[in-house]
């Protein structure tokens, strides 16, 4: 699928406009990436919902259109706002559809109702990383633990990925295995306290 998408340059040192830009149903945002200088753009919110809405995917190649010019690129980051949820900035990145890149895929682990009743499904790793051309990268990659047993796991070398990627992640890493309760409880008893999420690790947002 070919995903279209218009922006327009905005202001980038002037205070409150992208407060203003959001009350005008626009997305805040930057573009950047190699041979460009960084240029501060604004996006429809109702067009990239569009995009979300039909498709659009973690490593998804998008024309994007700015001032008369297109470019090709990708959702980088994402910044959301922590009570609402909205999208409050977004990162696109110029890339060249000849050049290889570094991405993550997102892991979907499937058959879950099924592994579970032989133990708890417990999840290692969320995402593996990979080199490729942008057009080879998936959008994620389906794990399926529907017929493993307690005491069987899964590892990156398990994952299904196109033979025309260069896996980044140890091969030997864990994805998933399936454990007994008691196992699962012994190890949230250990766990130490996480940070808060913090949304978005792109460039900051200007006010």
């Amino acid at each position: 699928m070919v995903f279209k998408l218009e922006g327009e340059s905005r202001e980038s040192s002037v205070k409150g406009v992208n407060s203003k830009l959001r009350a005008e149903g626009k997305i805040p945002g930057i573009l950047y990436g190699k041979d460009i200088d960084s240029k501060p753009i604004a996006i429809r919110f109702k067009d990239f919902n569009s995009l979300i809405n039909t498709g659009l995917g973690a490593n998804s190649v998008i024309n994007f259109n700015l001032g008369g010019e297109d470019y090709s690129v990708m959702v980088r980051e994402m910044q959301r706002d922590q009570i609402k949820g909205d999208i409050i900035h977004i990162d696109l990145q110029k890339v060249s559809m000849t050049d290889e890149m570094v991405a993550a895929v997102p892991i979907w682990i499937i058959g879950e109702e099924e592994a579970n009743k032989n133990g708890i499904v417990q999840t290692q790793i969320k995402e593996v990383e990979v080199k490729g051309l942008p057009n080879d990268l998936p959008d994620h990659v389906q794990v399926d633990v529907s017929k493993l047993e307690l005491g069987d796991a899964l590892y990156v070398k398990d994952v299904n990925l196109p033979e025309n990627l260069e896996v980044l992640t140890d091969k030997e890493e864990l994805v998933v295995s399936i454990v007994s309760v008691q196992e699962e409880s012994e190890e949230t008893e250990i766990e130490e306290p996480t940070e808060p999420e913090v949304i978005g690790k792109g460039k900051e947002d200007e006010e």
